[in-house]
């Protein structure tokens, strides 16, 4: 379960560097460079805790492992709306 929310992060991420589209809530909508700032600075506490799993050999070795990894991946998506709230603007037509 942790791993799909996981790969739904990594797919947000991929959107939102190609369009440069991040959709925050139905009215609420960040464009361009500070939504693509926003989702690499919220995917940066994911990458390193993925190598650091890696490194240590895998989750199951890290004491807390899973709960360590859910903590990161809620972490990362309040990063991802800090950082893009104040730029966020209504939809374009």
């Amino acid at each position: 379960m942790i791993f799909g929310a996981i790969a739904g992060l990594l797919i947000a991420v991929a959107y939102t560097l190609v369009t440069g589209k991040l959709k925050l809530t139905k009215d609420r909508v960040t464009y361009g460079t500070p939504a693509r700032a926003a989702a690499l600075l919220g995917l940066a506490p994911l990458m390193l805790l993925m190598a650091s799993a890696v490194r240590s050999g895998g989750i199951a070795n890290q004491p807390g492992g899973i709960f360590l990894f859910l903590g990161t991946l809620i972490g990362c998506v309040f990063i991802i709306y800090a950082v893009a709230w104040p730029f966020g603007e209504s939809p374009r037509s």
